[in-house]
């Protein structure tokens, strides 16, 4: 299992990240983000991402072990992509995204998630890698209908991501909002190696941790890091 090293450890790199996001980028000030209690308004502000408001604990997650993280760095935004390439192949697009938002003192957690549809058909490794095919984003918005709902989540919010690197280049040319928030990489920002954790891989830690997923959805992806992240408080 993971040593309890790596949970300390791993909290305050990630302090210290966003610490660092914070004094090196142009942070706007913004209100702090609020979920509006009523289930079905909540939905209508974030349609058409598929919402959900459940207590931490009916999703596995154990809030206590978060509590420290939350409390030092505020309002939590979990965030996760699915492309159909690399930010480096031509004309590769989001897929789908999900998020988790934390907030100090909450019993429970949103999560929100959706399908984008893309200009081209899916690659095939893309659909080995998803499990989507084709007709499953038939249907999906576009990202340009997302970018409301999704600032309306995540303004004033610290991000949090594992490979933030890869979701920052997909997401800050097309939702400006992600360039003026905070943010911190679970996978570069905190040396795993360090603690006797020989690989920074989300499927490995989750291995380490000692549970399995099924990887590359979003919302999954999302959850799955929040529990390699509580797991060795």
């Amino acid at each position: 299992g993971l040593d309890r090293r790596a949970g300390a450890e791993a909290s305050e790199r990630l302090l210290q990240a966003v610490e660092r996001t914070r004094n090196q980028r142009v942070v706007h000030p913004s209100p702090l983000p609020t979920v509006p209690d009523q289930p079905g308004v909540a939905a209508s502000v974030f349609a058409p991402l598929a919402f959900a408001r459940p207590l931490a604990s009916e999703v596995g997650i154990e809030i206590e072990a978060l509590a420290d993280l939350a409390a030092a760095l505020g309002p939590l935004a979990f965030v996760d992509l699915e492309t159909t390439g690399l930010q480096t192949d031509p004309g590769s697009e989001i897929l789908e995204f999900g998020a988790v938002l934390v907030d100090p003192g909450a019993g429970h957690v949103t999560t929100l998630e959706g399908l984008v549809r893309p200009h081209a058909p899916l690659p095939r490794a893309v659909q080995r890698l998803t499990g989507l095919v084709d007709a499953d984003v038939a249907a999906a918005p576009r990202i340009e209908e997302l970018i409301k709902p999704i600032m309306a989540a995540l303004e004033g919010r610290v991000v949090i991501a594992h490979n933030a690197g890869f979701d920052r280049k997909f997401l800050e040319p097309r939702l400006p909002v992600f360039a003026s928030l905070p943010w911190a990489c679970s996978w570069a920002e905190v040396p795993w190696s360090e603690v006797g954790i020989e690989s920074s891989k989300l499927e490995y830690l989750a291995y380490r941790a000692g549970f399995f997923y099924k990887g590359h959805r979003a919302e999954i992806d999302c959850l799955a890091l929040l529990e390699v992240l509580r797991r060795p408080f």
